[in-house]
């Protein structure tokens, strides 16, 4: 009789912001764990300096509430991610992360929280919300590739599909090791 394989993946984190590659990346990451049966970690960052501090100075804004209605939103997107890997099955944990400073990036944070939750595979869309930043993979993207040393899986959705490749692909050219 053959002995069990051990499942490949443990625990997969998988990064939410709301975006259409975000929930591509979701989606994929809940067919993996229930593959697997591995854990999923969602977690969401709050970009709050970045946001918030560059309009401080206006009268207009008051950072306190910026500061609590981007939480709400990230609070909101955890918990529709875990009530939708639950009727998939899959048990999955939630993270709120916060930057805490104008010059730490969402990057740092992810990899960080990978390593923290003993994560080995990281699920993240090429592009999320911050588009006006990306150059090629998506500027969290790609920093995120640089600072950790966890397997990432990219997922593209849209016009960052290569010709004739499915959404629900992924290829070797995605993942980097």
């Amino acid at each position: 009789m053959r002995e069990a394989t051990p499942p490949i993946y443990r625990c997969i984190l998988v990064a939410v912001d709301g975006s259409a590659t975000a929930e591509l990346a979701f989606d994929h990451a809940v067919r993996l764990a229930r593959h697997h049966r591995a854990r999923l970690h969602v977690v969401h960052v709050v970009e709050a300096y970045r946001c918030v501090e560059p309009f401080a100075e206006r009268e207009e804004l008051n950072v306190a509430e910026a500061l609590q209605a981007l939480h709400q939103e990230g609070q909101r997107l955890l918990a529709e991610a875990k009530k939708k890997a639950a009727s998939a099955g899959v048990h999955a944990e939630i993270s709120l992360l916060q930057t805490k400073a104008l010059t730490e990036r969402p990057a740092a944070l992810l990899a960080r929280e990978a390593r923290r939750s003993k994560a080995d595979l990281i699920v993240i869309g090429t592009h999320g919300l911050s588009d006006t930043e990306r150059v090629t993979l998506g500027s969290v993207a790609e920093a995120l590739i640089r600072a950790t040393s966890v397997p990432v899986l990219l997922l593209r959705t849209g016009n960052d599909q290569r010709k004739g490749v499915s959404p629900n692909e992924a290829t070797a050219a995605d993942c980097v090791p």
